[in-house]
């Protein structure tokens, strides 16, 4: 085919050049996240517009003529096909990281999809002398060389690489990423057959053009990255900024500041107020701090990040001034006030641990939710357990798993009448053990089930596997007349608690004197009304109640007036610091003789040895409960202990300790 001499039709590029050079001066004036994505957008961008003004001087170039018009046109057919390729290999690592597929460590990718490349910048530099992409000859007619295929094939590689790539990981895209993608990679393709079967007609830049601007239009918006009501970048945009910044080179720091008690200025000065203090914050960091990025990562949690010709000295004057005015008061309209806070600062290079947005994201999680605890405001990495924040989330997974597979056990400890000198109830306690990591304590993942509201689904099968136990081994045949099921106060104040119960009961058949309730202050009573309806309701039906851990928790006194208790359980400790200290000794008589003048009977907990026994005795104790008597065991050992029990008929029972 005579390209020499074909006439061009040239206004498709020029409508692709008018409408590119809008796109490139959009993408400067439009503010956007400085992420690896967005980085690759701006270089197809950039390098499209480039190619389409090559395609233009390479067209009507040769009709006039002009000092050093030869080179003008040899180096423009160069460019032209260097950065013809160097758009669709931007486009590839668009791709790549969309889907987080181009990660540092990577590096056997890196290589393999860098080399087509390197092979054309090989053409493009010996073409002068080889001729094996295009030659011009000294009439400034252009020809075509034996290896220019090989262009438009690199050119397909990356194209079908792309296409590759997004097909395997099309579920971390949107439904709106993976349509323009698609489409994209279609119109290119579409474009570049239409020019080569009709190569006159100019149409794959004009092709590109419209790819790339629906490209742009899709995804270089801050719509899904910036809070419109803080005018501040949010959470979304840290993680995006934070994953691209896995490439950069050199030292990143980032500043985060946690004002405390957010939630106290809500309830106690409005809504308004504490949103004009969080813009007042934002504002400060914006104008003080112009080179970094302002984030609001939480509602009381602010970050600061910079990433360019930022040292340590500049880090630490900036730890500095951050102290100096957090310390002091803001103006909130005609109120004046300081607010509690702490700043943690975060250094970290390339190959160091910290290098990793997960573990970033505990770090922050840890300053939000744990800060408070430590007494000084300037935080670093030694100052916070990071493990603790792992160990939770460990938990919380283990706690799901065991919710979804039935995953827990139900352990029995004996408790002991001092009257009848026998074991006459049991305390049911639930047990999570896992394969991977072993026996999990109730004292741990308790506190963690209410947290996240596991407590619920948890109590329910506690409670159901204790009522299907009683029903299955007829206790009351064995002297056991009733059971101790252990109730959090987040399950007193669900409203339809007592409903829940009930109907368990009734479904195994049990009676409402074969149960006892439990209330484990682990929480503070934030609906107090739901509370009591729950404990009415379940005492009218005869359903007797315990208070556990006496000397521990929120407000026991004032729960054993208010409440219908029969039962206090006095906590380990008071009676272990009792044998060591003897104002503990006082506390523990005072205790139980304050029971008594209620009328209540006392359980007490953590009986480990017979002087520990006597001296309750002598107390006047009703029950005893303790590794003395038996450790927690299942189901089974249970029924063999409380069998054995029998065979003695109320005897010596020191035969049954452990």
């Amino acid at each position: 085919m005579d390209y020499a001499n074909m006439n061009y039709i040239i206004y498709f590029d020029y409508a692709s050049l008018i409408i590119m050079s809008v796109l490139v001066i959009s993408f400067y004036m439009i503010k956007h996240l400085d992420n690896m994505q967005n980085r690759m957008l701006k270089v197809m961008l950039l390098s499209h517009f480039l190619v389409i003004g090559m395609d233009i001087i390479n067209v009507i170039g040769p009709k006039f003529t002009m000092p050093f018009n030869y080179q003008i046109l040899y180096g423009s057919h160069l460019f032209y096909f260097l950065l013809h390729n160097v758009t669709v290999y931007a486009f590839f690592f668009y791709c790549c990281f969309m889907v987080d597929q181009y990660a540092a460590g990577k590096r056997w990718l890196q290589i393999i999809t860098c080399l087509p490349m390197m092979g054309i910048v090989v053409l493009v530099a010996t073409n002068f002398w080889t001729g094996w992409i295009f030659r011009i000859d000294e009439n400034l007619k252009y020809f075509r060389g034996s290896l220019i295929m090989a262009v438009y094939a690199v050119v397909l590689f990356y194209v079908l690489l792309s296409l590759v790539m997004i097909s395997m990981y099309r579920e971390r895209l949107s439904r709106l990423q993976r349509v323009v993608t698609y489409f994209y990679i279609m119109l290119c393709i579409v474009s570049a057959g239409v020019q080569y079967f009709y190569p006159k007609l100019l149409v794959e830049c004009f092709g590109i053009t419209v790819a790339l601007m629906i490209l742009f239009f899709s995804t270089a918006k801050l719509a899904d990255f910036y809070d419109e009501d803080f005018k501040v970048l949010n959470r979304h945009a840290f993680m995006e900024i934070i994953d691209s910044s896995l490439y950069w080179t050199g030292r990143r720091y980032l500043f985060v500041i946690k004002v405390h008690d957010f939630q106290l200025y809500r309830v106690t000065l409005g809504k308004d107020f504490q949103e004009r203090l969080a813009r007042t914050v934002i504002l400060y960091l914006q104008e003080a701090f112009p080179q970094g990025y302002v984030f609001h990562y939480t509602n009381s949690e602010f970050l600061l990040a910079f990433k360019k010709d930022f040292g340590q000295q500049e880090a630490d004057s900036t730890l500095q001034r951050l102290n100096e005015r957090f310390s002091g008061a803001w103006q909130i309209g005609d109120n004046q006030i300081r607010c509690a806070y702490h700043i943690g600062m975060f250094s970290w290079g390339k190959e160091e641990e910290l290098n990793q947005a997960g573990k970033l994201k505990d770090c922050l999680d840890y300053i939000n939710d744990y800060s408070r605890l430590i007494d000084h405001p300037v935080l670093t990495l030694k100052d916070m357990k990071i493990g603790a924040v792992a160990r939770n989330l460990l938990v919380q997974k283990l706690l799901q798993e065991a919710v979804d597979q039935d995953g827990f056990e139900m352990y029995y400890q004996p408790i002991y009448s001092v009257e009848e000198n026998r074991v006459v109830s049991a305390e049911a306690l639930i047990r999570l053990k896992n394969t991977d990591h072993g026996f999990i304590s109730p004292e741990e993942f308790i506190p963690i089930a209410e947290q996240n509201g596991l407590i619920m689904k948890i109590g329910e099968f506690a409670f159901r596997s204790v009522c299907r136990f009683i029903q299955a081994q007829g206790l009351e045949q064995y002297g056991i007349r009733f059971i101790e099921v252990n109730l959090s106060v987040v399950q007193c104040m669900q409203e339809r608690l007592h409903k829940q119960l009930l109907d368990i009961m009734a479904e195994y058949g049990v009676g409402p004197d074969q149960i006892n309730l439990e209330i484990t202050e682990t929480a503070e009573v934030t609906q107090m009304g739901a509370f009591q309806d729950n404990v009415s309701a379940l005492n009218q039906k005869g359903i007797g109640f315990s208070l556990d851990d006496y000397g521990t928790g929120y407000s026991n006194i004032g729960f054993l007036y208010k409440f219908p208790f029969r039962i206090i359980k006095i906590d380990k400790s008071l009676l272990w610091g009792a044998f060591e200290n003897e104002k503990a000794m006082i506390t523990l008589e005072s205790s139980i003789d304050l029971a008594k003048r209620l009328n209540l009977q006392v359980v007490v907990e953590g009986v480990e040895n017979e002087k520990h026994q006597d001296k309750l005795t002598e107390l006047g104790c009703d029950y005893l409960q303790g590794y003395y008597f038996s450790k927690p065991v299942p189901e089974s050992e249970f029924i063999h202990y409380v069998q054995q029990q029998c065979q003695l008929d109320g005897a010596n029972l020191k035969p049954l300790l452990n």
